[in-house]
């Protein structure tokens, strides 16, 4: 499981309360560029497509493996959508660009569907989460669902919090300079113990030097 960060600018974290949204944030908002594509952190399957929610709220469910079920990771506020529910996805595939659609804030002021349809591109960002979810064939009591069904079976949320179930992103954080550095780390320790020689820690050294320039 990967929430990816490089080539994203981070503008609220998880449990943000802006003062603006009803609940505490259920996760993390990115962005990268009005219309600019939006790729997937983690290869799975479209659970879900939302084109016309509240407010006009477009985003997309991907129903990621994880630990013997699955990680719905969520991407909203998007302005186009290029999948459907069914379709499979490979990691760092497009699935849509970034939008304004939905609840979107932008200096105290919503940017509503009327604005929008101006052209006002204020308020773009990606909202990303991540909620553990399973799939059953039958609801229990006491616990809770997603408004959805996939291939025929309910979605049942598995953590029970005051976050709708969802859990920090950040927790699954990959950067390409921390697993580089992770890597170096690793390396210099076996070289050390002298169970390897020193040409693979010389060429990540290079690399790591030419990424911090």
């Amino acid at each position: 499981m990967k929430f990816k960060t490089s080539h994203k600018t981070i503008t609220s974290y998880f449990s943000d309360d802006s003062g603006y949204r009803p609940s505490t944030h259920t996760g993390i908002d990115w962005v990268i560029g009005y219309g600019k594509p939006v790729t997937t952190d983690n290869a799975g399957v479209i659970g879900h497509v939302d084109l016309n929610g509240s407010n006009g709220w477009r985003a997309v469910w991907v129903l990621v493996p994880y630990n013997g079920a699955f990680m719905e990771v969520c991407y909203g506020h998007l302005k186009d959508i290029f999948v459907e529910v069914g379709q499979y996805v490979l990691e760092d595939e497009t699935v849509g660009t970034e939008g304004n659609f939905g609840l979107v804030y932008r200096g105290g002021v919503q940017i509503t569907p009327a604005m929008r349809k101006l052209g006002s591109k204020a308020g773009s960002h990606v909202h990303e989460q991540y909620r553990p979810v399973r799939l059953v064939k039958r609801k229990t009591k006491g616990k809770h669902y997603r408004p959805y069904k996939f291939e025929g079976q309910y979605v049942e949320i598995i953590i029970e919090n005051n976050r709708r179930g969802c859990i920090d992103p950040l927790q699954f954080k990959t950067n390409p300079r921390d697993i580089l550095m992770e890597a170096l780390k690793k390396e210099f320790e076996a070289v050390k113990k002298g169970k390897k020689d020193t040409s693979t820690l010389r060429i990540l050294w290079k690399v790591v030097l030419k990424l911090f320039k």
